[in-house]
């Protein structure tokens, strides 16, 4: 599944007045389908994420909900979920008066739905968009760098996010991983030790028990 943005007023946010579109469509094994518009948001879109199994998928997004642009605290999460076959309506996850940035999503073994974002100051986790129960990863403080974050799962459940930050360097990549067996997390790790400043990253595992950057 491919979920894209469009926006007819060429509002490279969105807004209530230009609010932006979303669109998908699904490989079939031979061919992509034809494309389809499921929900207008009026609101303007700051980062989003989809989770897909080959049945149900996850769309979350990182949503300024007071269309002013001046308050980070007003960043709200957002969901759309598609199940039998097509999607619902846009669902509100966070109220808490938090900058909710930079969603990620996972699908884990048992078929549960791993949300990991920044609430605020700390990383935070929840299963099955349970927001009440969160789990707090870290409390390292809202930063535009770790709220830049990349969300990898292996295929045995476990997680890794990777962020660059500040250190003894310009910029260096960080990570945490996550345990599957005594579902926890550890600390944070130093992954490279240059002059280089890291950007533009992806990540992901390799079989089991590597994990894969790719940046600039």
């Amino acid at each position: 599944m491919l979920v894209w943005i469009a926006n007819p007023a060429n509002d490279l946010e969105g807004s209530s007045t230009n609010p932006n579109q979303l669109w998908f469509t699904t490989w079939n094994g031979s061919q992509w389908n034809v494309p389809q518009m499921f929900a207008s948001i009026p609101y303007p879109l700051l980062k989003y994420d989809l989770s897909y199994d080959g049945t149900n998928a996850y769309v979350v997004m990182s949503l300024d909900s007071d269309n002013a642009y001046t308050n980070v605290n007003a960043h709200a999460l957002f969901s759309l979920a598609y199940q039998n076959g097509s999607w619902g309506s846009l669902q509100q996850l966070s109220s808490d008066q938090l900058a909710n940035d930079n969603p990620q999503t996972a699908i884990d073994p048992n078929g549960h739905v791993v949300l990991i974002w920044l609430d605020g100051g700390a990383m935070s986790s929840a299963v099955d968009f349970n927001l009440a129960k969160r789990q707090i990863i870290s409390t390292n403080g809202y930063s535009s760098n770790l709220g830049d974050f990349k969300l990898a799962r292996g295929s045995n459940g476990q997680l890794a996010v990777v962020w660059a930050e500040p250190s003894t360097n310009s910029s260096d990549f960080w990570a945490m991983f996550y345990d599957p067996v005594f579902n926890v997390w550890g600390s944070a790790t130093q992954l490279t030790d240059d002059p280089e400043t890291e950007g533009e990253t992806a990540v992901t595992f390799y079989k089991t028990n590597q994990l894969v950057v790719l940046y600039d």
